[in-house]
């Protein structure tokens, strides 16, 4: 958090220091949710993060698929991440059975929009494994879309790939 502290004190004192310049903040690389988390963990610089937040968003890709694509990070390396900053179950995907996407209660084009997988269904609602925890817009879609409460499970990207694209 420090990073977002020293980066929202330098947008606060410019603001303050030159508040006839409308805009500039448009210029200063602009962080949340998972990237946040990244470059506080020194896996990504400010401006990468910012560049490749704003590029995944543009190609319809969620952010850790983008990264992982485009050799900006690790998929363990965002997994190793994710653990340590949320307090969230684990899955290992090498323990999942790809032929129960066929019995999914989320249809295989949902699955693929939103890159999640879902791992288990009880009477409190679905076990979804996700690469992105901060990604609040996908949990929302697949809670709408099954009519169950969600419980993210976290799930390396890499992993996610291979099952979903297999």
């Amino acid at each position: 958090m420090a990073v977002y502290g020293q980066l929202m004190e330098l947008v606060l004192k410019m603001d303050y220091v030159m508040p006839s310049m409308n805009g500039i903040k448009d210029t200063l690389p602009t962080i949340s949710g998972l990237s946040l988390y990244l470059v506080e963990d020194s896996i990504l610089d400010i401006q990468t993060a910012s560049q490749a937040f704003h590029f995944a968003k543009q190609q319809k890709m969620s952010f850790p698929h983008y990264l992982v694509k485009s050799k900006l990070a690790s998929s363990q390396a965002i997994f190793t991440c994710c653990a340590k900053h949320f307090d969230l179950p684990i899955f290992d995907l090498a323990n999942y059975d790809p032929t129960q996407l066929n019995d999914s209660v989320i249809n295989l084009e949902l699955i693929y929009r939103y890159r999640v997988i879902p791992l288990n269904r009880d009477q409190q609602g679905l076990h979804l494994g996700i690469a992105d925890p901060t990604d609040h817009a996908t949990i929302t879609a697949m809670s709408f879309h099954t009519g169950l409460t969600i419980y993210p499970i976290l799930v390396a990207e890499a992993e996610l790939d291979h099952i979903i694209n297999t």
